[in-house]
């Protein structure tokens, strides 16, 4: 599928330049390419750390290694960006979930609040959100068939978001499904819980036709008014959401041209 990003919707950005400033309250969100990208390839490849190769050897198919060079490429140069320093010298560390953070290091190099960000990839897009606020996550969902989404959700959204999704017609099933997975998976990557944290432990809105909204959060006193939840149709055929704890946040949307 061709990446072709509705210019109503996204901010194209010159990836010559560096990114916008990034102010307290705000969350840029970037889209870009896994397949076609704008700094040329051998730029990407030769800034990547010896960790981050080291996981690339390991992919079996190319694509799925090419595609994770080029994540990875293009993360290390938005960071720079907003970091003022070369590609190659940006530094990560890890969770326990295998989530990159910025490394200690950059805290003390003149910026008074470390960055937050989170990427995430499906199939050949990548959706990357920054932040100056609380820990972020970010999930993108390239739509697929399923012919087992009934049981799916079953099992894995809660009772009221079933119920949700069973009352949409059956034309905007796919993209309710779609909607409500990218969303949860924003949140739990928020949280930082990974695989620990129930996907039926919160609710969320899921009509495609709506703005996304956190409706509850099992044993959390009004979860609503505390977090921010942005989701829509990125490009066709992805879905794609954003979440952070803190109430309010400005999405800015960017997309990379070359």
């Amino acid at each position: 599928m061709p990446f072709i990003p509705d210019p109503e919707s996204w901010l194209f950005h010159d990836a010559m330049a560096h990114p916008p400033a990034l102010g307290s309250g705000e969350v840029h969100l970037w889209l870009f390419s896994l397949d076609q990208f704008p700094w040329p390839a051998q730029a990407i490849a030769d800034c990547l750390d010896d960790h981050e190769r080291d996981r690339a050897v390991r992919f079996h198919f190319d694509i799925h290694r090419r595609r994770f060079i080029a994540g990875r490429g293009q993360l290390r140069h938005l960071i720079a960006g907003y970091l003022q320093v070369a590609p190659r010298d940006v530094r990560f560390t890890y969770g326990q979930q295998g989530k990159p953070f910025l490394d200690a290091f950059h805290h003390g190099q003149g910026h008074r609040t470390p960055l937050q960000f989170n990427l995430s990839h499906s199939e050949g897009v990548a959706l990357l959100g920054v932040t100056l606020e609380t820990q972020i996550g970010v999930d993108v969902e390239a739509m697929r068939d399923m012919h087992d989404a009934g049981d799916v959700a079953r099992d894995n959204f809660s009772p009221s978001e079933v119920e949700a999704w069973e009352r949409l017609p059956d034309e905007f099933r796919q993209d309710g499904f779609f909607a409500c997975w990218s969303r949860k998976e924003a949140i739990v990557k928020a949280m930082g819980g990974g695989l620990s944290i129930p996907l039926d432990s919160f609710q969320v809105t899921l009509d495609p036709g709506k703005p996304a909204r956190l409706l509850s959060i099992d044993e959390v006193p009004n979860a609503p008014q505390r977090w921010t939840l942005w989701g829509k149709r990125v490009l066709p055929g992805y879905w794609g959401a954003v979440a952070a704890k803190a109430p309010s946040l400005e999405i800015r949307s960017f997309c990379l041209k070359r």
